[in-house]
């Protein structure tokens, strides 16, 4: 039975198409790669977008499980 991750990793493709604006049968590996300069490159760029795609509904007012708000930070300096 596959995880949340693995569901929401589901997605992932069509983000890309999305992100890249195409639309393409390609896989996500190969629109990645298609913009960039080589492999490299590709490799660097898709941990960035995967961050981005990860962190893509998170906002200041929601918190992911275990992290303080920038208050409980503050707080926790003092």
């Amino acid at each position: 039975m596959p995880t949340k991750q693995d569901r929401d990793f589901m997605e992932f493709p069509e983000w890309i198409r999305k992100k890249f604006n195409v639309q393409t049968s390609q896989s996500w590996a190969n629109i990645i790669l298609f913009y960039c300069e080589d492999e490299t490159q590709a490799l660097d760029r898709f941990f960035e977008l995967l961050d981005e795609f990860i962190n893509r509904h998170s906002s200041t007012d929601t918190l992911r499980e275990g992290e303080l708000d920038i208050g409980e930070k503050l707080q926790a300096h003092h």
